[in-house]
């Protein structure tokens, strides 16, 4: 747990998130609740990733996990594309910044079963690529559809946001004994 500081962006802009990580020392670093935008196909994205778990290495790119902390104790794929599209988002606006990246990944932290720790479940981004454009950049896009339905007509539910602690974030990223 020694070996990453958390630090709490969650109220802080996109562009100031990104600022945020480019002035990371060397070494690992957890960042709670980044704000990331941008624009996918004609699509204005917003989103909150849960943590980005960041380590600058000695030629100065990042290697950088995108984790969501999901209640469920499975992963499912719109979990993944969530993830996935906060990735594009990401990986996005570092190019626009100039910052050296060397790897994006992505991971859901599900929980466990009852009593057990969390489990960091890694994916490969790139099956979930070709989703994101369908999603949102190609004409047809399935968001433009919706964007463009009469709010009566939409479907929606409610539900709860995760809470996070920075402190809860170390534990659940990094356990104690975790190898």
């Amino acid at each position: 747990a020694a070996d990453a500081t958390v630090i709490d962006v969650r109220h802080q802009s996109a562009p100031a998130c990104i600022d945020t990580i480019r002035s990371q020392p060397m070494g690992r670093m957890l960042y709670a609740q980044a704000t990331l935008t941008g624009s996918i196909g004609t699509v204005d994205c917003e989103g909150i990733a849960d943590v980005l778990d960041v380590v600058r290495r000695e030629d100065q790119t990042l290697d950088i996990t995108v984790i969501d902390i999901k209640a469920s104790r499975r992963t499912s794929v719109n979990f993944c594309l969530q993830v996935a599209l906060y990735a594009r988002l990401l990986k996005d606006a570092l190019a626009r910044a100039a910052i050296p990246v060397a790897s994006v990944r992505g991971a859901i932290l599900a929980h466990g079963e009852s009593g057990a720790t969390a489990a960091l479940e890694p994916f490969d981004l790139a099956l979930f690529a070709d989703d994101i454009e369908r999603l949102l950049a190609t004409p047809d896009a399935d968001v433009m559809r919706v964007l463009h339905r009469p709010f009566a007509m939409a479907d929606y539910h409610l539900s709860t946001k995760c809470g996070c602690s920075p402190v809860s974030i170390l534990k659940k990223v990094n356990p104690p004994n975790r190898v």
